[in-house]
């Protein structure tokens, strides 16, 4: 299954899971252009470090960032299905990143300029467990609506 296909199956997931059941998709790993950026704008080291998307972020990102009435209210465009589609490339591919502690957790913030504005929220989860890897989690994500440059 391509990662298209399997972000499509989370995202249903995440909709119509009367279990709850936690499933992560892989997107990617940070190589080491990437993860030379992301070290020298924030002084975190991410080298080889999964990009990951669970339903858990999908939900969240649903709940505070997909109402498009509520997101044109903040110059913002409302999250759609398509759009966790854009994930993966915004961390590779972004303008800047930038180091955040959000409710005690560590986080990652990555802008893409784009025509509208992508940011990207990943939470930083390193493990310490024996066979456990560590991961860039999706936490949330928005899209500013691009502003007029004078």
């Amino acid at each position: 299954m391509s990662t298209a296909e399997q972000l499509d199956a989370l995202y249903e997931l995440a909709l119509y899971n009367p279990k709850n059941l936690h499933q992560i998709v892989d997107l990617g790993v940070i190589d080491e252009t990437v993860g030379s950026f992301i070290w020298h704008a924030t002084g975190i080291d991410v080298h080889n470090f999964l990009i990951s998307i669970d339903n858990y972020s999908i939900i969240h990102t649903l709940q505070r960032h997909g109402n498009p009435v509520k997101e044109a209210a903040k110059g913002q465009l409302a999250v759609q299905k398509h759009h966790f589609q854009e994930v993966l490339s915004v961390i590779l591919e972004a303008d800047s990143v930038k180091y955040d502690v959000r409710r005690g957790k560590e986080a990652l913030i990555f802008e893409k300029k784009k025509d509208p504005l992508y940011f990207v929220v990943k939470e930083l989860r390193q493990v310490v467990k024996k066979g456990k890897q560590n991961r860039l989690m999706l936490q949330t994500f928005y899209i500013k609506k691009k502003s007029a440059e004078p």
